[in-house]
């Protein structure tokens, strides 16, 4: 009697276990799972440039000298926030194109020229960097 209610009981939780798989599949085929409620721009704190991380500074510096054909020391950080993006394209995709649907942490900084100012969204190292459209 024993080895009858071990395999019943065995029988009963791959039922549950494939019931609760196809289940969660037939849910996301459905769209029925709600997105991450995030905003298009959630700072989390606001930080002064000390303290961006140097190779997201360097990476803003760098875009930012390619766009405006300055040098370093005519460039100025005049904010950097930390943010969170609902996606791989930091909420900036272009027309067709396929972002990653990741939670990605980073930064949003305003570079300025003095004259002109250039607001950049990177991740939290600065390997993925994109400016934002209102800026010039």
């Amino acid at each position: 009697m024993n080895r009858a209610k071990y395999n019943l009981l065995s029988v009963l939780l791959l039922s549950l276990g494939a019931f609760w798989v196809t289940w969660n599949i037939a849910i996301a085929d459905t769209g029925l799972i709600p997105a991450p409620n995030i905003q298009d721009e959630q700072p989390t704190e606001i930080l002064s440039a000390e303290t961006l991380p140097p190779a997201v500074q360097s990476a803003v510096f760098d875009e930012a000298m390619k766009r405006t054909s300055k040098t370093v020391a005519d460039l100025k950080i005049v904010s950097a926030r930390s943010q969170t993006w609902s996606d791989g394209c930091l909420n900036l995709a272009q027309p067709n194109e396929l972002c990653s649907q990741v939670i990605t942490p980073g930064w949003r900084v305003v570079v300025t020229d003095g004259i002109a100012n250039w607001t950049y969204r990177t991740d939290d190292s600065g390997a993925l960097i994109r400016l934002e459209e209102s800026s010039p």
